[in-house]
């Protein structure tokens, strides 16, 4: 009996989907990391979100880009909500978000394959074995156990669904179905809002779905090398027609609009690259294609330990020649997007291989200035990177014996694969030091490697790594705060120590939070007089260099965090009037009402009421922006703040405790 359409190849997807969930398993084990932290701590920063007014407050306090990413945020919800938080639910709904994401590009590829007109037990072996490859690839396990990049798996949901739905809606207009053109303007225009809403680029969508929609027939008479069956062909003149115009008009317009979005912010992330980056705009763009080179080397050769999350020692890009490698790259990807255009209906699979991982790269990879390298970026735009090699897997002829041993030992040695990096993923402690050894002159693997030594007692072979990694990298602001925190546990911090630390936070081009984070912590350290040393005045010293930073006073949220440290140590050395100067200038950098609110806090709790009231009376004057004026979810946060009446409520009991204390001392 023939099997229907809608099971065939399912077997083989259920099978290689509990595969990847085996193979996957052991990660989660693991705890969190680096972007984790302040991504997901919202999740108690006004308490537990267990009412709509909490709701509102910690859905608008994303702070990733503009748009917050609410849509992930609200995700989050499903593995708590309060902060800290046990990691495990995390991972194990990112897992289950993974096997999702497989479950769609198998029936999303599976509608590709039925337009390609392979048979019905064809195209399910193919699409099951396509997207059986890419869930099982070891290239994704960073990316599913990294629980803060749910945001990058979310827009691939979306995404599929919205390609198999499009693709179906499709199939029936060139039937003859005319309300279908309405259904793929309606799933197009949801699926990208909803993409957009776990990250931006989300965006991305309809310029995908036109990469899909280049590289399949507008009639079943189209030469394909791929297709298998003999119909009649099936799109009517009429279908075909309104089909081109909805490609124009859902797909091609919203692609060019894009384009020119991206090419008008060039001098913007020109400028931003200057304030951010140890490297230009330009250097960025001439490095990505030596990038994507190295992320597809690891998608055709996979292997159990990748770079990891430490990428600052890839080598910048110069010039097309420094390195050498830079001009063959970008030679190298425009041949192939060449070829991809030429060869996108006779081999189609091929092209749409290129394509979409190309079209999949333009944002991250492409003018933005973001940091050069991260594995991550490569599961949206990777997921037909399979499919040309299934389909010759699936397909007749020679070497049958030989195909059919290749589609059953890929996946096998893929789960092995994974399964050893999930294993490393689930042991936090072995996962730094084999990073710090494949990543020897990376000073972000040095110093977590140095920090779980530390943590181990380990304090000597700690400041052997750090101090080893700082010959190399003597302006790593990153390796001079982990020293110092091993001197301390030690018990003494040399001034030699504290000077090259101050020269280093005065002068370093791309001084990031961490230094403030750091500090802020360090703080108590330094009032305590624990480590020898390193008491207030050092800590000034160091607080004073941060603020003369020249990039210190170009960004806001930097400026104020430096006249908050420098106001915060003033106030431990009883210089009560200069730590009231200092905040009084944090606040006019970044208007923000909570640090108004926690300054007058600290002068309230050092004997000050009147500072304190006066303090406060800039958090009361403060308002947030009209609707018109708001140019990211922060003002959005702001407005809700204001709405729900949160900081006047703050405000006024702590005004009400600074008085109490005021009248008791007259």
């Amino acid at each position: 009996m023939r099997r229907p359409a809608i099971v065939s190849g399912l077997p083989w997807m259920a099978a290689l989907t509990l595969l990847a969930a085996a193979a996957l398993w052991p990660g989660l084990h693991g705890g969190f990391v680096f972007d984790d932290y302040p991504n997901l701590q919202a999740l108690g920063a006004w308490g537990p979100v267990d009412s709509l007014p909490a709701l509102a407050r910690y859905l608008t306090s994303g702070f990733a880009d503009a748009t917050g990413r609410p849509l992930s945020m609200l995700s989050f919800l499903l593995d708590a909500r309060d902060w800290p938080a046990d990691p495990l639910p995390f991972k194990r709904t990112n897992l289950l978000i993974h096997l999702l994401n497989g479950l769609l590009l198998f029936a999303a590829t599976r509608e590709l394959a039925r337009a390609w007109r392979f048979d019905a037990r064809r195209r399910g072996r193919t699409a099951a074995l396509a997207a059986g490859l890419w869930l099982l690839h070891p290239l994704f396990v960073s990316t599913v156990m990294y629980v803060v990049q749910r945001e990058a798996m979310l827009p691939a949901t979306f995404s599929f669904a919205t390609f198999w739905v499009w693709l179906i809606l499709r199939r029936r207009r060139l039937g003859g179905q005319r309300s279908a053109i309405a259904g793929m303007a309606l799933v197009v225009s949801v699926g990208t809002l909803l993409a957009m809403a776990c990250k931006p680029n989300g965006i991305l969508l309809p310029a995908l779905l036109l990469v899909i929609e280049a590289c399949l027939p507008l009639s079943a008479d189209t030469p394909t090398a791929w297709a298998t069956t003999q119909l009649p062909p099936a799109g009517l003149p009429e279908a075909s027609d309104s089909l081109r115009r909805a490609r124009f008009w859902l797909l091609a317009i919203p692609s060019l609009i894009l384009l020119a979005g991206i090419l008008a912010a060039i001098p913007g992330n020109a400028a931003s690259s200057a304030l951010h980056r140890p490297w230009t705009l330009g250097e960025r763009l001439l490095s990505e294609p030596r990038v994507l080179f190295d992320y597809v080397g690891q998608l055709v050769l996979p292997r159990p330990f990748s770079r990891g999350l430490f990428n600052d020692d890839y080598p910048v890009s110069h010039s097309l020649f420094d390195p050498w490698t830079t001009a063959p790259a970008l030679a190298g990807w425009i041949a192939l997007a060449w070829l991809a255009w030429l060869w996108r209906l006779r081999f189609p699979a091929f092209a749409l291989a290129i394509g979409f991982y190309l079209v999949g790269q333009s944002i991250e990879s492409g003018p933005l200035p973001l940091e050069l390298y991260f594995e991550h970026r490569n599961y949206l735009p990777a997921a037909f990177a399979f499919l040309p090699l299934a389909c010759w897997l699936t397909g007749t002829g020679s070497m049958a014996w030989l195909r059919a041993a290749l589609a059953f030992a890929l996946p096998m040695v893929l789960a092995v694969l994974t399964w050893i990096s999930a294993s490393l993923w689930g042991n936090p402690l072995r996962q730094a030091l084999v990073w710090a050894d494949r990543n020897p002159d990376s000073p972000r693997a040095q110093a977590f490697a140095a920090q779980f030594e530390l943590g181990l007692g380990q304090t000597a072979r700690a400041e052997r790594r750090l101090r080893d990694s700082l010959r190399a990298h003597p302006q790593e602001t990153q390796l001079w705060i982990n020293l110092a925190g091993t001197r301390c546990v030690e018990g003494s911090l040399a001034a030699d120590d504290v000077a090259h630390m101050a020269q280093v936070f005065r002068t370093v081009p791309d001084l990031t939070r961490l230094a403030s984070k750091w500090m802020r912590e360090a703080l108590p350290l330094a009032i305590s007089g624990q480590c020898r040393g390193f008491g207030t005045e050092q800590f000034r010293q160091l607080a004073q260099a941060f603020a003369d930073n020249p990039r210190t006073a170009e960004l806001p949220g930097r400026a104020s965090d430096a006249q908050a440290l420098l106001g915060q140590v003033a106030l431990a050395q009883g210089r009560t009037n200069a730590a009231y100067v200092h905040f009084g200038l944090a606040f006019r950098a970044e208007h923000n009402v909570n640090i108004a609110l926690t300054q007058a806090a600290l002068l309230a709790s050092a004997h000050q009421p009147r500072l304190a009231l006066a303090q406060l009376a800039l958090a009361t004057a403060q308002r947030p922006r009209a609707w018109y004026r708001w140019r990211s979810i922060n003002d959005v946060n702001d407005w809700v703040m204001y709405r729900q009446g949160f900081w006047k409520n703050q405000i006024d009991e702590l005004r009400g405790k600074i008085e109490a204390d005021l009248k008791a001392k007259q």
